[in-house]
């Protein structure tokens, strides 16, 4: 990248360098040709025979080295597009994977993919073949008023004024026609994710019967994508219509100056020379028309596409501390939230001065209501985002402290309260985070998980498909395979965002029972709405209004008190109901 630009690879400059030289090295031979050809027809004219043969053969032989150069400096840039294409398909993805999740998340759904796949083709096609054939169509048709200075220099300068003037109009138009694309790309981009969503979530349209109202949602982006369509095409049209005024005016000035030199006339050679440099005009105006059409929207995407490869990585704080914590990391790890100030924007606070510590052997609850902030702190305690003020630190029992990054997040199993599986089978979901798991250790994982009997009556067991629009588990199925994920990874902390919102009670209070007992020794931090799922842990805090505080502050001062009174209290661990 430089300055939002992409910049190709040095490794591929060399190769396009060559495809360069051989479509000049093929104009030069045309023109060569075209020479050679009107020398052939001066010489034909005064009968002298076997020289006008020698130079028309001359000629033809170079019109035809001319082809071969082209087709391939052609070949050779459709091998340089494959692989910059791919380059480019391997670094956006690799940005999104790495980059900032609050910049990436930004990104309209579907918008990711399409930079990855549409917009890498388009722009590597856009520096490579279509840079290569615009350089050597200007190329050509730049060239036709030198090689008139040998023959009609009034013509040949009338020529390069009008060229001059008609790129610079054309220059004009195409900045319009770029803005114009841009506009219709972004709404086009708005189009295909209604649609996405629309079919996503088509049983909740039907069952609200708000056909009609997304038909009307519809009709107004097609209205707006209608009006961006006809500015793209009156721009486009100008220009064509530019490009071929200057065409025909100048096959015209040709076609006359050849008539001119009809036989008897005494002037064969410039008849042949006009004659033949019309058809090398056509030659190169009709491939730059053909380009009109796409030039802009490579444009549009080579520079969202440059956008998508200047996003900000992921901050790795305290990198230099990992690999210490990484031989201590069966030792136990603390977390402690400090004064943390946290908010989306300016104006979207979501936690302000927050305090929270979560200890080796200790379960920690995060309660509090839909809003609040509970999946924002799980996202400060993975490094997803950092905090706009104050320290988010994983702490060794020894004394040695990091700071929550991308860094420290190997220390991290994560259970997500929303579907996390991959399509493909369950064992690949299940090593994804431990790819070196054996099949007896994720039995162990579905046992804890209460999914191993489910599993073992599938025909193809640990091999079943899942994650698909096939898929054969049930949102709460699906949480206990993510649980089942996280048991597997044995990291030292372990968060769980709601993990069980989505499973019917006895199921949650046998997963919450295996669970405590299997992570007995590590640091683990659960949030959740339900009361009955907080009473599983040793300590919680409840969060409102951008603050965390324990729980027996806050229960007999607002509402949350009324999420604690069916708790029955045989159920509470004991340190739960001293912190009541």
């Amino acid at each position: 990248m430089k300055e939002g630009k992409l910049v190709l690879n040095p490794k591929y400059r060399g190769r396009l360098a060559l495809c360069r030289t051989l479509d000049a090295a093929a104009q030069l031979l045309w023109l060569g040709g075209i020479a050679l050809a009107g020398r052939a027809a001066f010489f034909a004219e005064r009968a002298w025979g076997r020289t006008a043969w020698q130079l028309g053969l001359a000629a033809a032989a170079g019109a035809a080295l001319g082809v071969v150069f082209s087709k391939a400096a052609a070949a050779l840039g459709a091998s340089v597009r494959g692989q910059v294409e791919d380059e480019l398909q391997n670094a956006a993805y690799r940005q999104i994977l790495e980059g900032d999740w609050r910049q990436v998340s930004r990104l309209c759904q579907g918008e990711a993919e399409q930079r990855i796949q549409r917009d890498s083709g388009v722009t590597a096609q856009a520096v490579t073949e279509m840079r290569r054939k615009r350089g050597k169509g200007l190329a050509g048709i730049g060239a036709i008023p030198l090689f008139l200075l040998f023959y009609d220099r009034a013509g040949a300068a009338i020529l390069a004024f009008g060229t001059a003037v008609s790129f610079l109009l054309f220059w004009i138009l195409y900045q319009g026609h770029l803005q114009a694309a841009s506009r219709l790309r972004d709404w086009k981009e708005q189009a295909a994710s209604f649609y996405r969503d629309s079919v996503e979530k088509l049983p909740v349209i039907q069952s609200y019967q708000a056909g009609e109202s997304f038909e009307r949602r519809q009709a107004e982006l097609l209205r707006r994508q209608k009006r961006c369509r006809r500015r793209v095409g009156r721009y486009r049209a100008g220009m064509e219509g530019g490009m071929w005024i200057l065409g025909l005016a100048a096959l015209a000035g040709f076609l006359s100056r050849a008539w001119d030199g009809r036989p008897g006339s005494g002037r064969g050679e410039e008849a042949a020379v006009y004659l033949l440099l019309g058809f090398f005009l056509l030659g190169n105006l009709l491939p730059l028309k053909r380009l009109l059409g796409e030039m802009a929207p490579a444009m549009v995407s080579a520079a969202r596409l440059a956008e998508t490869l200047e996003l900000p990585e992921e901050e790795r704080l305290d990198e230099e501390w990992i690999e210490l914590l990484e031989m201590r990391r069966n030792q136990g790890f603390a977390v402690r939230f400090s004064q943390v100030d946290f908010g989306y924007g300016k104006d979207r606070p979501v936690l302000e001065q927050a305090a929270l510590e979560a200890l080796p052997e200790e379960w920690v609850g995060i309660g509090g209501f839909s809003g609040a902030g509970k999946t924002t702190a799980v996202r400060l305690l993975l490094g997803q985002v950092l905090p706009d003020r104050g320290l988010v630190e994983l702490i060794h029992q020894q004394g040695l402290t990091c700071l929550v990054s991308a860094a420290s997040r190997e220390f991290f199993a994560w259970v997500p309260q929303e579907n996390s599986l991959f399509p493909g089978t369950i064992a690949a979901n299940l090593r994804l985070g431990r790819p070196d798991a054996r099949e007896e250790e994720m039995w162990q994982a579905l046992g804890i998980a209460c999914l191993d009997s489910f599993v073992r009556r599938q025909p193809e067991g640990l091999n079943t498909l899942v994650g698909g629009r096939d898929s054969c588990l049930s949102a709460g199925q699906a949480q206990q395979l993510a649980i089942a994920r996280a048991v597997l990874r044995d990291a030292p902390v372990c968060v769980l965002d709601e993990p069980t919102a989505a499973m019917d009670a006895e199921t949650e209070e046998n997963v919450l029972a295996n669970l405590r007992q299997v992570w007995q020794e590590k640091t683990c931090i659960l949030t959740s709405h339900d009361s009955r799922v907080l009473a599983w842990c040793d300590r919680n805090y409840w969060i409102a209004g951008g603050e965390i505080r324990p729980v027996r502050q806050v229960v007999e001062e607002t509402a949350a008190a009324q999420a604690w009174e069916d708790v029955e209290e045989p159920r509470l661990p004991e340190a739960f109901r001293r912190n009541r």
